[in-house]
């Protein structure tokens, strides 16, 4: 953006002040204060444009609101804006986009030629302000989680500050059910109470893994990321613990989880190690399979020939090198495959459970 005063706006103030000064000294009647008022405005206008070039935001702010004063245009608005902008108050900069196109219309009965650009100016704006966000919960005391990131970012009663937009809260405390909730975010602080749900009979876990940036999943649902601290309150029963990380092998593990117990989950995570014998195999395999095909339609092409003619003779051989190089492709692909299977150490992944409270 270039010099906030060389905008067109500020040239139509320009031009309205001059067709002002014609039309009243035109028709007679422009008196003594009326001038000395639009000298003024031209004075202010100009400080304004010294003291934005000089950096001085506040004071261009307050010089354009003086003109305002005097003589009020929506441009003015527009150009009080760009001061806010540039001066890194971006909540008083929307507001006073917002007035300019209000005042505008208002003024001349329709938006101006620049109103989509600053549309988008309040939209970019707006993404760089946040709101206040009191969060309190019946206990306190609940570790706060927003948009599905394992870290916890406090303990209610906690204020956050999020941007205008819908965000995810997760709030766990040992003992009480997680609860999650969508919430939607907008220009005005917000308060939030939730209330908490006891578990009638609980246990808990922690869940240790040797590899950081390994997902956790508690009965298919997604807990956090490794490494991941805090206690994981279940109602008693059956859960399946699943972990897994790209590259890596998966393992799943199942706990019955009783009235006041505590576990320990230590899981270990190794590389999926790709064996050549097992890709070698199936490749083989699917190329045996093909030259087999092959075989089959060249028996069915030699059948549609004469015995010992040139063709049957070819198609002949193309048959007998199908069936033979299929099948022994075939053999080769399983037979490495039972070699990988059997002969291969296996995965070093393992899953610990320890009880510390039984």
């Amino acid at each position: 953006m270039g010099v906030v005063f060389a905008r067109k706006p500020l040239v139509r103030v320009v031009s309205l002040i001059w067709a002002l000064v014609c039309l009243c000294g035109a028709s007679g009647y422009l008196y003594a204060q009326d001038a000395s008022t639009i000298r003024r405005v031209k004075k202010l206008h100009q400080n304004a444009k010294e003291a934005a070039e000089t950096g001085q935001y506040d004071v261009c702010v307050r010089r354009y609101q003086a003109a305002q004063d005097l003589i009020p245009y929506a441009e003015i608005h527009y150009n009080i804006a760009t001061c806010y902008e540039r001066g890194q108050n971006p909540a008083e900069a929307v507001k006073s986009f917002r007035r300019y196109l209000q005042v505008y219309e208002t003024q001349y009965g329709g938006f101006p030629q620049d109103a989509n650009a600053v549309r988008q100016s309040i939209k970019r704006l707006e993404s760089r302000l946040t709101t206040e966000v009191k969060l309190q919960t019946e206990p306190p005391g609940a570790d706060i989680q927003v948009n599905d990131t394992a870290a916890t970012v406090g303990q209610t009663p906690y204020t956050l500050m999020l941007t205008p937009g819908v965000h995810r809260i997760r709030l766990v405390r040992e003992g009480f059910e997680t609860v999650e909730r969508e919430i939607k975010v907008g220009a005005r602080s917000m308060d939030l109470w939730i209330p908490l749900r006891r578990f009638e009979s609980s246990g808990s876990l922690r869940v240790d893994v040797n590899i950081p940036r390994a997902r956790i999943f508690v009965d298919g649902k997604v807990i956090g990321f490794s490494p991941f601290p805090h206690p994981i309150t279940l109602p008693v029963g059956p859960h399946q613990i699943m972990v897994e990380r790209a590259g890596h092998d998966t393992l799943m593990h199942t706990l019955d989880v009783k009235q006041g117990s505590e576990f320990q989950v230590n899981v270990e995570l190794s590389r999926v190690s790709a064996s050549w014998k097992r890709y070698t195999g199936i490749g083989s395999i699917l190329v045996g399979a093909a030259g087999i095909v092959v075989g089959v339609v060249m028996k069915n092409k030699a059948n549609q020939q004469f015995v010992g003619t040139p063709d049957f003779q070819t198609y002949e051989q193309w048959q007998n090198v199908g069936y033979f190089g299929g099948t022994t492709l075939l053999t080769a692909g399983v037979s490495l495959l039972v070699w990988d299977y059997f002969f291969t150490p296996r995965s070093t992944s393992r899953v610990d459970v320890q009880a510390v409270t039984p």
